[in-house]
């Protein structure tokens, strides 16, 4: 028989992006022998690879699930079997919060392991029910049989242990829309769970190469490379520092984002390099028409990342732009953006409108530090020009020392311990 301590409420298949939700599960009303002894992991598009593909994707998030594990010294194995990956560890609770960011994982669930045996599933179901459901609430069964041997199909199942939950507890069942269900997932061995927490799913980090991110710390670009690391993209970021046209609170800003963004690489370090641009800035601004500035500017800090990833040995760079969403990000100016460099210039957002950004970097947590004071940008231009040509740019670019700009902006960078 599976007796519990733990009894948290919730709608199985609902995902959840508050981060204190595991914290928040309560150890209440009946207490049992046991706790939740293992964590259920689940995975996606991992799946849908070819079986030497798979192989490796699989390999690659059980070693980062581990090391994850290991960081914040939480005692696990982890097992894998064909679609899922079992965590053993007598934290469960505290696993599932280290490892749902990690890059890979659809969905977690502390899980208690029972036999693989029809009456052991029914006791089992019947300790969390009368752990968990409320006089007048109703409940639902929801079975996996990834075990095609089990005598049993996924309906049987169902009927028969909810039957046996409803003769237990008097509670309704109710398919549609029940206050708890109870999933049932059986494999090598049956495992039952009533939390469902979301991850972000995506590819492994790792698995498609790595990028150099243009890292302003406002809203658009840490999103732009958050999703990129869904793809399984491992990101460096690269901030450009604006004093005297800005003060030293931007930095600050962009260096909060930045950590709050590493929650979501527990596997990996990412790093943070800090680029002097006031004095490119300075030239452009004294040199150049003043409605070109900010078309300028942008361009100095793709060839200033274009060197930083051939010398990193970077693939690709990430821009935060969102086509037309200010007068940088116009169609003209984004190709004169994109042809400063060699290295491939990827956006993620550039169909993406602001209450869309704004939505996500809401839900990976780092829209309130994005937002935080700082001094905006004073090279800033009254009137930008939002469709400027080739030539002009290239004879205003023809009045500045671009490579040495370039030069000395490189030999200033420094990393910064994120």
């Amino acid at each position: 028989m599976c007796q519990i301590g733990w009894g948290t409420r919730c709608k199985f298949g609902a995902y959840y992006h508050d981060r204190e939700r595991i914290k928040r599960w309560p150890d209440k009303s009946t207490v049992m022998a046991r706790q939740p002894d293992v964590v259920l992991v689940r995975y996606g598009e991992i799946f849908l690879k070819g079986p030497q593909v798979r192989e490796g994707l699989e390999s690659l998030l059980a070693s980062q699930i581990s090391r994850c594990l290991e960081r914040v010294g939480i005692t696990h194995k982890v097992k894998r079997m064909r679609g899922r990956m079992v965590v053993k560890t007598p934290d469960p609770r505290g696993a599932c919060e280290a490892v749902r960011n990690i890059f890979g994982i659809v969905s977690v669930s502390p899980s208690f392991t029972v036999e693989k045996a029809l009456a052991d599933i029914a006791a089992c179901a019947v300790e969390i029910a009368r752990a968990s459901i409320a006089e007048g609430e109703t409940f639902a069964i929801d079975a996996n049989r990834a075990d095609k041997t089990f005598p049993l199909t996924s309906q049987d199942i169902n009927s028969t242990v909810g039957e046996s939950v409803r003769v237990a507890t008097d509670a309704t069942v109710d398919l549609g829309d029940p206050d708890l269900t109870i999933g049932i997932d059986i494999r090598d061995d049956a495992y039952l769970y009533i939390e469902v927490v979301d991850g972000p799913g995506g590819l492994p980090l790792g698995t498609s190469g790595r990028g150099l991110c243009l890292f302003s710390g406002g809203i658009d670009s840490p999103v732009a490379c958050y999703l990129m690391m869904k793809r399984g993209c491992e990101q460096e970021l690269l901030y450009f520092d604006n004093q005297p046209f800005a003060d030293s609170t931007t930095l600050d800003r962009a260096v909060s984002v930045a950590r709050r963004l590493r929650a979501h690489s527990c596997s990996s370090h990412i790093k943070m390099l800090v680029a002097p641009h006031g004095h490119s800035l300075e030239d452009i601004t004294r040199q150049a028409p003043r409605g070109l500035t900010c078309t300028l500017c942008k361009r100095m800090m793709v060839r200033v990342a274009d060197a930083v990833a051939s010398e990193r040995g970077l693939d690709v760079i990430i821009n935060g732009s969102s086509l037309s969403q200010v007068c940088s990000q116009t169609m003209p100016n984004l190709k004169l953006t994109i042809l400063a460099s060699r290295t491939p210039v990827l956006m993620p957002l550039i169909s993406f409108d602001k209450e869309e950004i704004v939505a996500i970097s809401r839900r990976i947590g780092t829209f309130d530090a994005s937002i935080a004071p700082a001094t905006e940008c004073s090279a800033v231009p009254d009137q930008p020009r939002t469709k400027p040509t080739l030539a002009e740019v290239m004879d205003a670019e023809s009045k500045i020392d671009v490579n040495g700009l370039v030069g000395t902006t490189l030999d200033g960078i420094r990393e910064i311990e994120l």
